[in-house]
């Protein structure tokens, strides 16, 4: 059975990629001998934007028994770590490693692993953010990043993208050959299970007879919650199917001073701040009849693939990736990217045609898995 090193974060610096890096080298396990090394430490604490829970969230995934992790923590300060980390890979002797790039906080490790593990070594790159948000928005940041990538993406066999959208990104940044880059849907998120409905509104305290509307995940300006709750401030339905709004996730970039005036005086709608259990999760998508996504630019969302896999109704907006990651998911709802009036529409009518929605699971598993065994 052939070697194939994944290196990703470990659940100390807890992100979508975290639960990505566990669930495809699970996958990955029957038909490859995975071993994954873990980034433990990758960045200086102060400046992680979920600063606070560093190191202290459970979580519920875990690696299969058949995956072998190794003692070898990454540290981003360590340069014995990453050499050692290099050593280790060698002896392994891999046919592939596939490196998950999500933020420029990596380059530098990846760079330096890359210089020192065999040539012999299948290097694959899979791009979840080709350029970070926040990082984009600071000029020194967005240039060290693309210098960076320049320099790795030099060494790279094979690319992974998400979706045909960002493929063509990578080929107009970078110059990279079109048949060096393979598109591989993101994995649908298995990881949490629904629970009993009635359970679901006790646990968050909800009342039991709303039809509940829920955006959960990071919040962050681009994921456009400072729009949806204009938009459902505006809808013009009676007040006995008035549904609920439930807006939940730890903040990373603030509301504007409107959205925080609009939350405090409509009753029906409830904003959780806080970086969110697996428990807490569970009982979001549970209870939800209805997600939303208003996101304004593209993105790899995690939180997409669990509502996938939870088959229910989703508001989404039209950006390219939105559209081909959901192009056969039975139960999405598409609205124009940025329009509060379309968004409005598109829930007042979930609302009136609620009843006619049934659920409808999507699992992509076996089609992820046939793709990379294509390659890897």
């Amino acid at each position: 059975m052939d070697k194939v090193v994944i290196i990703g974060p470990s659940s100390k610096f807890l992100s979508g990629i975290t639960y990505y890096t566990i669930n495809i080298a699970n996958l990955l396990r029957t038909n490859k001998k995975i071993i994954v090394f873990e980034i433990d430490q990758l960045l200086p604490r102060f400046l992680f934007p979920g600063s606070k829970r560093v190191g202290k969230v459970k979580i519920n995934s875990t690696y299969k028994k058949e995956v072998s992790i190794s003692k070898i923590k990454i540290k981003y300060y360590s340069f014995l770590s990453i050499i050692k980390t290099a050593k280790a890979i060698n002896l392994i002797k891999p046919k592939v490693i596939i490196f998950q790039w999500w933020s420029c906080t990596v380059a530098h490790i990846y760079y330096l692993l890359i210089k020192f593990i065999s040539k012999k070594i299948k290097i694959i790159f899979e791009f979840h953010e080709i350029l970070d948000v926040s990082e984009a928005s600071f000029y020194p940041l967005k240039v060290y990043s693309n210098l960076m990538l320049k320099l790795l993406l030099r060494n790279v066999t094979v690319f992974i993208t998400h979706s045909i959208s960002d493929k063509q990104k990578v080929i107009k940044a970078y110059k990279i050959d079109s048949a060096k880059i393979q598109v591989v849907p993101h994995l649908t998120t298995t990881t949490y299970s629904l629970i009993d409905k009635n359970e679901a509104r006790n646990r968050l305290n909800l009342p039991n007879n709303s039809i509940v509307l829920v955006y959960f995940g990071l919040i962050r300006k681009y994921k456009g919650v400072n729009l949806l709750v204009k938009a459902f401030d505006q809808l013009e339905i009676s007040s006995l199917e008035k549904p609920l709004l439930v807006v939940a996730g730890e903040i990373w970039d603030p509301l504007e001073k409107r959205t925080y005036e609009i939350i405090n005086k409509n009753e029906n709608i409830i904003l959780i701040d806080k970086y969110l259990t697996d428990k807490e999760i569970e009982s979001l998508i549970s209870v939800a009849d209805c997600f939303i996504l208003p996101y304004t630019r593209a993105s790899q969302s995690g939180v997409l693939s669990i509502i996938h896999n939870t088959g229910k109704p989703v508001i989404l907006s039209n950006i390219n990736e939105f559209k081909e990651a959901s192009k056969n998911y039975f139960n999405s709802i598409f609205f124009k990217k940025n329009d509060i009036a379309n968004l409005k529409s598109k829930i007042e009518f979930f609302v009136k045609n609620h009843k006619d929605f049934n659920t409808k699971p999507d699992n992509n598993h076996e089609m992820v898995k046939e793709l990379f065994l294509s390659f890897i």
